[in-house]
């Protein structure tokens, strides 16, 4: 859900969709823009839910779709979820040395797919506990330039991967396919270097006149704020994007 900036739109969203039926359950991963959505694909289609929220201004895009792969197999997959949180992470840029890291230690046999969040500092990733556990994986991390920490195991939460009829392994050489990064939205960067360089007025009298730029932070960061405002206050609700455009 590419047009969810906040925690606070969570609630516009579940009211959006309340109306439908065949939806039982959503959870959200504001980071990554991500919402889970738990649904009777013949009620109400994967498309029909994103098409719904995209007419209300939040840009969804389907990025797996279980209801056109058939249905589940019986039990459970042999690959968990777990969740590291990474320091000495310094910028986007050392992602390709994580990456290229666990994909030179691990096969896809025993990490399946790696989700990378620079903002939080955090690596998702499924992995087969039977013979790669988090441990592993951290450790493995951590005997580099990086330092990891366990911040969620899988294996012993419970949080197996769903496993899909016609389910194919995934190629070994696909470098990409399990690269996913939150990405920082262009004005959103420009509004945060003006804030940033504004605040310098303040370190030298000399340096008075890059207050200006403040008002440059302004003008980039206020057009999707300002939309985004309009339409909760069009649905009669109120949140954080309102209370950023008053101010």
């Amino acid at each position: 859900v590419n047009g969810m900036c906040c925690a606070s739109e969570i609630p516009i969203i579940e009211k959006i969709l309340q109306e439908w039926e065949g939806i039982s359950k959503l959870s959200f991963n504001t980071p990554l823009r991500l919402m889970h959505v738990e649904h009777d694909h013949v009620t109400v289609t994967a498309k029909e839910i994103s098409d719904a929220l995209t007419a209300q201004g939040f840009e969804a895009t389907i990025r797996e779709n279980y209801g056109s792969m058939g249905m589940l197999k019986p039990g459970v997959s042999q690959f968990v979820e777990s969740t590291l949180i990474i320091k000495n992470w310094n910028s986007e840029n050392q992602t390709g040395d994580v990456h290229k890291l666990m994909r030179s230690k691990f096969t896809k046999k025993k990490v399946q797919r790696m989700i990378f969040n620079f903002p939080s500092r955090t690596l998702k990733i499924d992995h087969n506990p039977e013979i790669c556990s988090a441990f592993t994986v951290a450790e493995t991390i951590s005997t580099n330039d990086f330092r990891a920490n366990i911040l969620v195991d899988g294996a012993s939460g419970g949080w197996h991967v769903p496993v899909q009829v016609g389910e194919t392994e995934l190629d070994e050489g696909d470098e990409t396919a399990d690269m996913l990064h939150a990405k920082v939205d262009p004005l959103v960067f420009l509004s945060g270097i003006c804030w940033l360089t504004s605040m310098l007025s303040f370190r030298n009298e000399n340096w008075e006149f890059l207050k200006w730029f403040a008002l440059l932070s302004v003008a980039f960061g206020i057009p999707k704020t300002a939309m985004k405002a309009f339409r909760t206050l069009r649905r009669a609700q109120f949140d954080a994007n309102c209370m950023m455009l008053f101010a």
